[in-house]
């Protein structure tokens, strides 16, 4: 019993570790002195968008386009290419066309990870992506499995013509995103003020 505890632990950190990497990493640069970023649960939230930008590997304009899969997120901590027995973290697989990359670079479809449910409860955070809707999405890439997911919340939003509108389900963190516009421009600025620094 002891032991399939600390497994389902260990098992848990190794979980975080990947998939969360950036939680204690959040001003890594900062443009600004007025970098705001919070933690709800087990989320990094950013409240501006210079924090988005400085943590995401990639930044992409496109579209979803398939469901792919579900699969346990949760590893087996003896070898992480297979899933945990004990516990279940259900993750959805899509793909995503990516018609531009304002950051970082890859391939013109790619898989983008959205954590669905941890055990039988749907995580809050889950927003079912609506197909061939365009958006911008602010992603880290896990080099285990060469997916791509949500850098932290929020990651998504809405391309309307040159603005962007956030999509999440925080009204907190919504309300803080549509206190100004935002345009693909801002994005790409923010980019190369980056780019400068390093």
């Amino acid at each position: 019993m002891k032991k399939s505890i600390l497994v389902g632990l260990i098992g848990l950190l190794i979980f975080t570790a990947i998939i969360f990497k950036h939680m204690n990493n959040y001003n890594l640069v900062v443009l600004d002195t007025n970098v705001k970023t919070v933690t709800i649960q087990d989320y990094p939230i950013a409240l501006e968008l210079e924090t988005l930008v400085v943590e995401s590997d990639v930044i992409v304009v496109g579209h979803f386009e398939d469901f792919i899969e579900s699969w346990n997120m949760a590893r087996n901590p003896k070898d992480i290419s297979k899933s945990d027995d004990k516990m279940y973290v259900e993750g959805r697989l899509f793909s995503f066309v990516v018609d531009e990359y304002l950051k970082g670079e890859g391939d013109e479809n790619i898989r983008v990870n959205l954590r669905y449910k941890y055990q039988d409860i749907v995580d809050e955070m889950y927003i079912e992506p609506i197909p061939n809707e365009k958006i911008m999405l602010f992603l880290s890439k896990d080099k285990v499995f060469n997916n791509y997911y949500g850098t932290m919340q929020p990651f998504t939003f809405r391309v309307v013509e040159d603005t962007l509108e956030v999509k999440t389900n925080l009204k907190a963190v919504e309300d803080e995103f549509k206190k100004n516009k935002i345009t693909i421009l801002d994005v790409i600025e923010k980019i190369s003020v980056i780019e400068k620094t390093f």
